[in-house]
């Protein structure tokens, strides 16, 4: 799992794959079997495919559960714990691969 930070938005990302996928093509498609969500879905025109398609698109930062305390450090909270300020995409990018060049050379 990650967390999808977007300047105007955050979404949790689940990484699975289907049960129903034979062959990388779905085996219950035009079936009753087929879950209802998929129905729904269109993969040409789907706006995460670009976010997840893509090693490191520029709209969005992908935040992995071992990143997490680096974007936790970079939210501002108040007294109550509500965010009262977030980072940009541009500066949360930055925040985390610097501390991934701390944590390579920590390492070597």
């Amino acid at each position: 799992m990650e967390v999808g930070v977007a300047d105007d938005g955050w979404a949790l990302i689940v990484r699975t794959t289907c049960r129903h996928l034979e062959d990388n093509r779905c085996s219950v498609f035009g079936l009753d079997e087929r879950p209802l969500k998929c129905s729904y879905y269109d993969a040409l025109k789907c706006k995460y495919r670009v976010h997840l398609g893509t090693p490191r698109p520029e709209e969005i930062v992908r935040v992995s559960a071992g990143q997490f305390a680096v974007l936790a450090e970079a939210v501002a909270f108040d007294e109550t714990g509500r965010i009262v300020e977030l980072p940009s995409v541009k500066m949360l990018r930055e925040l985390l691969e610097d501390a991934e060049r701390a944590r390579a050379d920590a390492l070597a």
